[in-house]
């Protein structure tokens, strides 16, 4: 088997984030959070989403999971930028190249 190369990890995330985000409208919905605060549905789907790619790709490279906190550091510094599905995926491409 092939090793992956940055830029293929690149497009897996961004094509999962995209199909993620073609279904917003069905995630409408504030759902309530452990911690006491709402977040929206579509959010926390696309997090999720982001995240078992993320943690697919590292286990297909033997490494460890990384943690739904470092996902989204990675979201943070994509929120507010107009490519922010690029920024996001790029972040996460990222995560999965560290060591």
């Amino acid at each position: 088997m092939t090793a992956r190369t940055w830029s293929q990890d690149l497009e897996y995330l961004r094509t999962t984030l995209t199909r993620a985000q073609q279904t917003r409208y069905r995630r409408q919905e504030f759902v309530q959070l452990e911690d006491g605060n709402t977040e929206l549905g579509w959010v926390l789907y696309e997090r999720e989403q982001m995240l078992a790619a993320v943690n697919a790709l590292h286990a297909a490279a033997g490494k460890a999971p990384v943690s739904s906190d470092q996902l989204q550091a990675a979201e943070s510094s994509a929120c507010g930028h107009v490519d922010y599905t690029s920024k996001f995926a790029i972040g996460c491409a990222d995560l999965v190249a560290a060591e």
